[in-house]
């Protein structure tokens, strides 16, 4: 009976995944040609920022793809970086230069006009952007098989009882190529970085005996950063990609200012997940009305002293691991 719930808890959405493939293969074989020629239209996108972004720029693009009937294009350079995450999408080396491209903006103003071959640029960070498309978009990102089966191994435990585990998504920047966010002056980490009164407000949203699930990107700062808090951590040390898939599989998530976190629980899509996000997150734009946002704004102090101790936690240690000269 356990085994039986385990499975179903885990995999639910994996199942209706499996459904769509043989619902939708008409559908992605329209969008996938087996070779892309000059004739042919098709949209694709640029290869900028991380998988997050990437997945937003990918989904409004196939989304788009699917509205206009065109073909839809992945390049190799999107793929092979993170290919467990992009695995449904071929590898289409394309034969002809897109002439045209649209430069979307963070927040939906609407949809631009495409009337040819077309590369989408910018950071469309919104699910109103290929609203309409839930299922295939959900379907073209589920996980491999042997992620999958990875992640079964490793959080059995949580997958049985979900309802004594909460996901928390929190970003340190401690890590290559965030050198920026402390060269440049302690004011820019505020506007990336999700505040300590965010998180104290969002655990009150979970019974006091839950045990909070830490992905993060890098461990030694999260747990220096955490310890203020009188709740049970545990953390993941997890790969940037199999983190991203448990927290599409995890039903009760806090998650941070951060495309990767808001595009992994925006997969989940279940009818009874419970996410909390900060309000006034860049990403405010997401398909499910029934997240819990909570607003800095209304919130005392909220980048005070315990702030910046977090960024003088952060950048303690990006100077320990060599980040900063």
């Amino acid at each position: 009976m356990l085994k039986s719930c385990l499975f179903s808890v885990m995999c639910s959405f994996v199942i209706s995944m499996q459904f769509l493939c043989a619902m939708d293969t008409n559908v992605l074989s329209k969008l996938f040609p087996s070779k892309l020629t000059p004739e042919m239209s098709h949209i694709t996108v640029d290869h900028s920022g991380q998988l997050g972004n990437k997945c937003f720029r990918v989904a409004t693009g196939v989304s788009y793809a699917l509205d206009k009937g065109y073909y839809f294009m992945i390049t190799p350079t999107v793929k092979n970086a993170y290919p467990e995450v992009f695995h449904n999408f071929p590898n289409i080396s394309p034969s002809c230069r897109t002439k045209k491209a649209i430069k979307l903006k963070q927040h939906f103003i609407g949809h631009p006009k495409i009337e040819q071959s077309t590369v989408i640029y910018g950071y469309p960070n919104s699910t109103k952007y290929f609203e309409g498309h839930d299922d295939v978009i959900r379907f073209l990102f589920k996980p491999t098989s042997s992620m999958q089966a990875k992640l079964k191994a490793k959080f059995q435990y949580i997958f049985n009882a979900q309802e004594k585990y909460v996901g928390l998504h929190l970003r340190t920047f401690v890590m290559k190529g965030e050198k920026h966010i402390f060269s440049h002056c302690k004011n820019y980490f505020p506007l990336w970085a999700t505040s300590p009164i965010y998180y104290e407000q969002a655990m009150k949203h979970f019974d006091e005996d839950v045990t909070f699930v830490v992905c993060t990107d890098y461990i030694p700062a999260a747990k220096e950063m955490l310890k203020m808090y009188n709740r049970k951590f545990i953390y993941t040390n997890n790969s940037l990609e199999e983190d991203f898939y448990l927290i599409s599989m995890m039903n009760n998530m806090i998650i941070s200012n951060s495309s990767y976190a808001v595009f992994a629980a925006y997969l989940n899509g279940s009818p009874s997940q419970k996410v909390v996000m900060p309000k006034n997150s860049l990403f405010t734009e997401v398909a499910n009305e029934k997240w819990i946002r909570i607003d800095h704004d209304d919130q005392p102090n909220p980048i005070g002293e315990e702030y910046d101790e977090w960024y003088e936690i952060c950048k303690g240690f990006a100077y320990e691991i060599g980040i900063m000269d």
